[in-house]
């Protein structure tokens, strides 16, 4: 089937609000604080809007050939971003969002061009926060702020308070008994992913990152951005060789552990759960038998036994540490 094509339109009269509250309640790390009522103020006080939506036929694409999906509907909203301006010489880029099922299409980059160079503040000086997005953005001349940069941060009853924020439960599918082996591989991995995110489902942001086995330096917070960068070691490197680790640097070696903190814990729940879809796309488009040559050559099926490996070893990890947050135990 021939791709999908999109159109970018900034009518406000045509976003659909039910789709951006439908994301911003469900899957945007950073929205889960608002009412409805407060997103149709940002909405209508906004100074600009951008959709994203599916031109014409709305035939479905090949984003990815091993997962079929159904076909969208010509004109269906899939995308969205929003800014703040005096419409002179400053804005503010929000809520920038693309559908799962359209990322990697071209989609994000198209949000943002036309929201920021094919607009009326071409020439502004543009501000913006993200998480898990900065590769996106800084082929839009976006960098780090200097030191001149100060921000105050939020007050009042819409603040987007850690404490007043739980992580969402997780569906789990549980693994078929019987079937071929890939699918049999492919089950049991997700159902790993899908355990780790539901021993953080009901959490705080503050409880997400409690050392509750001390001396370990373990979190669940921690825990997910550790197996964030195994995502990346294993899966992500198949895909492209040079991918550094997100959380581990030179300056600080376990920061996966070290270095989680409430602020930035829902952010790094989201961050894993798009390194498990990226994970998913890469190792499904390769054979089981497949080699990869090196010192030490390896197959994609190893991969995925590696990978069942670790969580299996840090799930034990994880059940010790939410009983000793909240009491909670079990499956």
């Amino acid at each position: 089937m021939p791709e999908i094509e999109y159109e970018f339109d900034d009518d406000p009269a045509r976003v659909d609000r039910q789709v951006v509250w439908d994301f911003m309640t469900e899957h945007a790390y950073w929205g889960r604080w608002r009412t409805r009522q407060v997103l149709d103020q940002q909405i209508d006080g906004a100074w600009r809007v951008v959709g994203a939506y599916v031109r014409g036929s709305g035939q479905a694409g090949s984003l990815d050939a091993s997962r079929p999906r159904p076909a969208p509907s010509a004109g269906e909203m899939v995308g969205f971003a929003r800014a703040v301006s005096d419409g002179v010489v400053v804005a503010y880029l929000a809520d920038v969002f693309v559908a799962h099922e359209h990322r990697g299409a071209g989609v994000g980059v198209g949000l943002v061009r036309k929201m920021i160079d094919d607009g009326p503040g071409a020439h502004f000086r543009w501000m913006l926060h993200t998480a898990d997005a900065h590769s996106l953005y800084r082929k839009f001349g976006f960098a780090d702020p200097d030191a001149t940069y100060l921000e105050r941060p939020a007050a009042g009853t819409t603040q987007p308070d850690s404490t007043a924020n739980t992580t969402p439960d997780t569906d789990r599918v549980e693994p078929p008994r019987l079937g071929e082996e890939r699918a049999m591989l492919e089950a049991w991995l997700d159902y790993y992913r899908a355990t780790l995110m539901q021993k953080c489902a009901g959490l705080t942001a503050d409880q997400l990152v409690v050392r509750s086995c001390p001396p370990s330096p373990m979190s669940l917070a921690g825990l997910v951005r550790h197996m964030t960068e195994m995502e990346r070691m294993y899966a992500h490197r198949l895909e492209q060789a040079g991918v550094s680790l997100r959380y581990c640097t030179d300056e600080s070696p376990d920061g996966d552990f070290d270095d989680a903190v409430a602020d930035v814990a829902f952010d790094d729940l989201m961050v894993f759960a798009d390194h498990c879809a990226r994970s998913r796309r890469i190792m499904s488009a390769i054979p089981l038998d497949h080699v990869f040559p090196g010192n030490d050559s390896y197959s994609l099926r190893w991969i995925y036994l590696y990978l069942i490996k670790e969580y299996a070893r840090h799930l034990g990890h994880a059940d010790l540490l939410r009983e000793r947050v909240d009491g909670v135990t079990g499956e």
